[in-house]
């Protein structure tokens, strides 16, 4: 079987609201008091093991919001890293530093494609080791939803530990540099930002593992949709 392009697609990118969730998730008395339906589906793993591009399907699979903590970090570190912290903060209080439809604005101006970079993602590597309890904080404030798809590399064991469902994201690291890297610089970037993030990396014990190297992102979307199936909460 030929192997299905890894790379993130756009078009599936966009939240589309809040759905009513009566397909979705089996209500119970402890979530009526709570006032409806709540779930959340973290989704963690190392870089390039494919747990964005899967985050994006399986939210356009079951019409739930997506965040991208990845990208979130990125912007609150690289952002800090040219001001400082209490400065991001303070953008993200003013809601002058906005995650909309995958994307992220500075006041009016995107930032998204100037984030995406494996030198960014080292600085934000750097930053994140540094103020990792602070960094989750602010990106939590950005999340605007109650029910929602997270990735991210610690979302499933540091930011959102008690997710309704845990999905551990991982392949060879040869099938990882190989869907990142493009020219020798990134390959540098990539092996300090890997020694950076393996210090923060641990698989949660609640997830479950799923690892994509050799598969396809359909084949792999069919795999956690399976695991959703036998979930009590979801009725698909």
């Amino acid at each position: 079987m030929q192997r299905s392009n890894w790379r993130a697609d756009a078009s599936l990118g966009r939240p589309v609201g809040l759905p009513s969730c009566p397909r979705l998730i089996q209500e119970t008395t402890t979530q009526e008091q709570k006032g409806g339906c709540e779930v959340i589906i973290a989704i963690c793993g190392p870089a390039a093991s494919g747990k964005g591009t899967l985050a994006r399907m399986l939210a356009e699979k079951l019409n739930l919001p997506h965040y991208d903590f990845g990208l979130l970090f990125r912007a609150i570190a690289f952002l800090s890293s040219r001001q400082n912290l209490d400065h991001v903060q303070s953008l993200v209080e003013n809601r002058r530093l906005k995650y909309q439809d995958s994307r992220i604005f500075l006041k009016w101006v995107e930032l998204t494609g100037r984030l995406t970079s494996e030198e960014v993602g080292l600085v934000a590597a750097k930053v994140a080791s540094e103020n990792p309890g602070r960094i989750a904080e602010l990106a939590c404030t950005m999340v605007k939803h109650q029910n929602f798809i997270c990735d991210g590399r610690t979302c499933g064991s540091e930011i959102y530990p008690d997710a309704d469902l845990v999905f551990y994201i991982t392949a060879s690291q040869e099938e990882r540099a190989s869907r990142r890297i493009k020219e020798e610089e990134d390959r540098n970037h990539f092996k300090a930002r890997e020694s950076l993030d393996n210090q923060r990396t641990k698989i949660p014990t609640q997830a479950i593992v799923l690892d994509t190297t050799g598969k396809t992102k359909e084949e792999c979307l069919e795999e956690m949709i399976s695991h959703l199936r036998m979930h009590h909460r979801f009725v698909l």
